[in-house]
């Protein structure tokens, strides 16, 4: 259970926390190393310290992007949902994560941080790109939007979309 540590003023109510930028996790990062003979399936990670200053450099940058983001979310346009995905990122980030999973549907998601520091946009259509989508097709944009603190799509657009354009090929 995540127990939440600030909450924003307008949403005392929902649960909704606002990130800890003061965390000390913000300089650690995840190690994997390589499964053992005992349990050969999991790979078993730990918390490093991060000591490139350049390194040390990016996260400080991410951390100034988060804040100013997560100062702009609008919880109260957000469905219980979408603030329950809104926390798990959350969550995720704080604690350095490149991914987490989704609670919702259960895939593997990426983070922002995961973003940042790769630098530019993948062109997937990933719900917390940072690039403002710039390599995704139009198609796929225009199911989109952004919720004040991720990328929502709705599949039905795309699909009618995609259904008006085969019945007027068709002729229908």
């Amino acid at each position: 259970m995540i127990v939440p540590r600030k909450f924003c003023e307008k949403c005392i109510h929902s649960s909704v926390k606002l990130l800890d930028f003061q965390s000390p996790i913000v300089f650690k990062t995840a190690k994997f190393s390589a499964p053992s003979a005992q349990e050969p399936t999991k790979y078993s990670r730990q918390m490093i310290e991060l000591k490139d200053p350049r390194e040390l450099e990016k996260r400080q940058k991410f951390w100034e992007m988060e804040k100013e983001m997560e100062s702009k979310v609008q919880y109260a346009q957000l469905t219980a949902e979408e603030r329950i995905v809104h926390e798990a990122h959350a969550e995720a980030v704080r604690r350095g994560h490149f991914t987490y999973d989704d609670p919702v549907t259960g895939d593997r998601i990426k983070t922002r941080l995961r973003h940042f520091l790769k630098g530019r946009c993948c062109g997937k259509a990933c719900r917390h790109c940072i690039f403002d989508h710039e390599k995704v097709p139009d198609a796929k944009k225009k199911t989109s939007r952004f919720n004040s603190s991720f990328w929502v799509y709705d599949d039905d657009a795309a699909d009618k979309e995609n259904d008006e354009k085969m019945k007027a090929l068709y002729g229908l």
